[in-house]
């Protein structure tokens, strides 16, 4: 596991235990995402890709803040 991809897990975490606010994390995970290349590894960008996909269909009334951090 690459030390981005730690950063990830550790930010997510914090964010569904609530020691993160969304718009905090959302930011935070969108720099990460502005960053990946072609070059960075296919599970990272996997998992950075999922997440922002939950976050998008969170603000479009998908799920409750609750159901999001289910996820």
């Amino acid at each position: 596991m690459t030390p981005t991809e730690l950063a990830v897990r550790h930010r997510t975490k914090d964010y569904v235990e609530g020691r993160s606010a969304l718009v905090d994390f959302n930011q935070w995970i969108a720099g990460v995402s502005w960053e990946l290349d072609d070059a960075a590894d296919p599970q990272l960008r996997d998992l950075v890709n999922s997440i922002e996909l939950r976050i998008a269909e969170f603000s479009g009334g998908a799920w409750t803040e609750d159901q999001l951090k289910e996820q």
